[in-house]
């Protein structure tokens, strides 16, 4: 009987090997998915921080881009306001150059009233004080009011009239000269 007992051991052995390769061969295939299942989640751990790495640099990207947008904007706003300043300034120094000129006319008269003044005595440009002083003692005995006194009215006020073009040119060729 002993030797009946060996036999079916053989085939429970033989049953529990087939069993026990079964166990493993299903452990091994739930390794095998729990490697996969592990490879999977680890790939989509490395794409999700693919996908956070992009999404950040194009953030930056874009905060980046805004700052340059800004900078831009305040240095047209620095180019406009020097801008501004520059025509206030402009129109600053107009406006000055224009009053100067103003109180330039107004200081001294045009160049034309002194040949004027001369011309009135009889003179030409570049005449000397002396030859001022001799030209307007000729005209003014010549064209004294006091000499016609004995013409008409009329004559009298034209001789006025000449007499004080006269006397104004005098004086004013010996203020400025």
């Amino acid at each position: 009987m002993p030797e009946k007992h060996a036999k079916p051991r053989p085939l429970s052995s033989t049953k529990q090997a087939n069993a026990r390769a079964e166990q493993q061969q299903q452990q091994k295939e739930r390794r095998h998915q729990q490697k996969q299942q592990k490879q999977q989640e680890k790939q989509q751990r490395q794409e999700q921080a693919r996908q956070a790495r992009e999404q950040e640099q194009q953030r930056q990207r874009e905060q980046t881009r805004q700052q340059e947008q800004e900078r831009q904007r305040q240095q047209q706003q620095r180019e406009q306001a020097e801008r501004e300043r520059r025509r206030s300034r402009q129109q600053d120094s107009r406006h000055q150059h224009r009053q100067q000129e103003h109180r330039q006319q107004r200081a001294s008269p045009p160049p034309d009233r002194t040949t004027r003044a001369l011309s009135v005595l009889g003179l030409t440009p570049g005449a000397t004080r002396v030859e001022v002083r001799h030209a307007y003692r000729r005209m003014a005995q010549l064209h004294h009011p006091d000499r016609f006194y004995s013409e008409s009215e009329q004559q009298v006020a034209l001789a006025s009239a000449r007499f004080q073009r006269i006397k104004n040119a005098y004086d004013y060729l010996m203020q400025t000269y």
